[in-house]
């Protein structure tokens, strides 16, 4: 395609800057690849305890929110994050990715879905058990520090909607 995602958009490597920009399928893709990425490491590690596989999947956030390949820039880990806590415990983990769905149903803002999803990850990891609540949280806290700019631009009504009608930049729709 010979689009560089760190130039157009929010200038983001992840699933919304892509849906904005190129649509469904590459979102889709861009979304499942960042999923196994967070999912795998913690999957192959289940033979350790709870801690050291909480562990991995923080290593494979912070891997993939600051790479070393796009100069400690990356995405913001949503994705990687619920591929993790879906390793972790997948109960847990179809919690979160049904709530990250109802929100975006509800206010079709891929920040907001992220944000609310992955606060809940918390809420319910205290709740559902597994031993991995310090994880949920520290999950939560870099995925509202990633998302500063987003916050920003809700409260000052600038971030937008995706539209499901047609492909466009920046909440033009797809």
């Amino acid at each position: 395609m010979g689009i560089d995602l760190r130039q157009v958009g929010s200038g983001n490597i992840g699933a919304a800057n892509t849906l904005r920009t190129l649509g469904f399928f590459p979102a889709f893709l861009t979304f499942s690849f960042d999923f196994i990425k967070g999912f795998l490491p913690v999957y192959f590690s289940r033979a350790f305890p709870m801690d050291v596989r909480s562990l991995v999947c923080l290593a494979g956030v912070l891997g993939h929110d600051f790479s070393p390949f796009l100069k400690f820039k990356g995405g913001k880990g949503v994705a990687t994050s619920f591929g993790g806590i879906f390793a972790l415990d997948w109960k847990i983990g179809v919690i979160v990715l049904l709530s990250w769905l109802v929100v975006f149903a509800i206010f079709r803002i891929p920040s907001v879905a992220s944000l609310s999803s992955l606060g809940i990850s918390t809420i319910v990891s205290i709740f559902l058990g597994g031993g991995f609540f310090l994880v949920t949280l520290i999950l939560f806290g870099l995925c509202l520090i990633r998302h500063r700019k987003n916050i920003e631009k809700l409260k000052s009504g600038e971030e937008k909607p995706i539209r499901l009608t047609g492909r466009g930049q920046d909440g033009d729709g797809i």
